[in-house]
């Protein structure tokens, strides 16, 4: 997924098997997670859609937090919280889980498809 801005500079901003569709609405993960990432109790972060039978998808969150702050309940509220300050309510995950860390592959890119396969299995 890409978009032109008006000096026609190409931005490629998310890949479209990464796209969530929930309730009839397109939701890019890197924009989730961009927003999220400026949290400074979060390490890593992947958003991704797990199957939702009201809505097809739900965002969820797979945050890695930093070794300064507890993972748990609070946290979750906490970037939750944050996150709704900045991204429409549709946008902001549903769910929200604590990893130790996330799939990368050799070459760094995140494995989003492994992470789903653990997360829906």
């Amino acid at each position: 997924m890409a978009y032109i801005d008006q000096d026609g500079w190409l931005f490629i901003v998310d890949r479209r098997t990464d796209m969530m569709l929930s309730g009839e609405v397109n939701i890019y993960p890197a924009e989730v997670e961009d927003v999220m990432r400026v949290n400074a109790a979060i390490d890593d972060i992947a958003v991704l859609g797990l199957p939702d039978d009201e809505w097809g998808q739900r965002v969820h969150a797979v945050v890695v937090p930093s070794s300064t702050v507890e993972a748990g309940d609070v946290l979750a509220r906490e970037i939750l919280s944050a996150t709704a300050r900045s991204l429409a309510k549709f946008k902001i995950p549903k769910t929200l889980e604590f990893h130790e860390s996330l799939p990368y592959s050799p070459t760094g890119k995140l494995l989003r498809r492994v992470l789903r396969d653990e997360l829906t299995h």
